[in-house]
């Protein structure tokens, strides 16, 4: 027990730091792309108290490079995440799923969700380390499953954001 709990504060440690490395590039790696804004806003956000907020940041770095207004969230828990979902008008929302404990909880959320959020045609989006292990478990209704990297990922929701709305 003693040797896995100094390996896991090592691992800690190290992510921590990794964590502070990507947060001093961001504005050199911002620098490189357009960052010049394209009038859209992204809400991007972990499931309720994740602990695998790194590729969901790095995935954040991505958007605002193509000009995105992004609100990076990790919940603490459901409560939180529905506060979080309501809180502002969003053109999209991504949704990074790491694990299964909190999915039926998220799953049952997003039909009421969808309909009292500031935006009418919102979209959302479902990604994230449980799309590639169990995409079947995040295939929601009224969502769209995204197994692709993070150029892909800003591509397909930029194009997506620029779509014409269907009419009703």
């Amino acid at each position: 027990p003693l040797r896995r709990q100094r390996q896991m504060c090592i691992r800690d440690r190290a992510l921590s730091r990794l964590h502070r490395v990507m947060h001093e590039f961001s504005q050199e790696f911002l620098s490189e792309g357009n960052a010049e804004s394209n009038g859209l806003s992204l809400l991007l956000m972990t499931e309720p108290g994740s602990q695998h907020g790194l590729g969901a940041f790095m995935l954040s770095e991505f958007f605002r490079q193509a000009g995105w207004r992004v609100t990076l969230a990790t919940p603490l828990d459901i409560a939180d995440f529905k506060r979080i979902f309501l809180s502002d008008w969003f053109d999209a929302v991504v949704l990074s799923i790491s694990t299964d404990r909190h999915i039926d909880a998220v799953s049952q959320s997003l039909p009421e969700l969808s309909k009292t959020t500031a935006n009418p045609n919102l979209k959302i989006y479902v990604g994230g380390p449980m799309a590639q292990v169990s995409p079947e478990a995040i295939n929601w209704d009224g969502t769209l499953l995204l197994q692709t990297d993070a150029a892909q990922t800003v591509e397909i929701v930029t194009q997506n954001a620029f779509a014409p709305s269907p009419v009703e």
